[in-house]
């Protein structure tokens, strides 16, 4: 049902290039659909920028460990 969904989003986004606010727990979700990410822990922003660099140059632990566990 999640993979169903996400491809729905993905779909729709294509379509009508609307924004979409995605709130997620799952790093797939962030492979598969962000363009930019915000990432909040304890109610701080730890990273704002493009989806490339969150997946690939974090320094951050918490951020570290959310990209680890697919």
């Amino acid at each position: 049902l999640r993979l169903s969904m996400t491809d729905l989003l993905a779909a729709l986004h294509r379509e009508t290039q609307n924004t979409i606010l995605l709130v997620t727990h799952d790093v797939e979700e962030v492979r598969r659909l962000a363009d930019e990410v915000i990432f909040i822990e304890a109610g701080q922003i730890l990273f704002h920028g493009e989806k490339r660099m969150f997946l690939t140059h974090s320094d951050d632990e918490a951020i570290s460990k959310f990209v680890l566990s697919s």
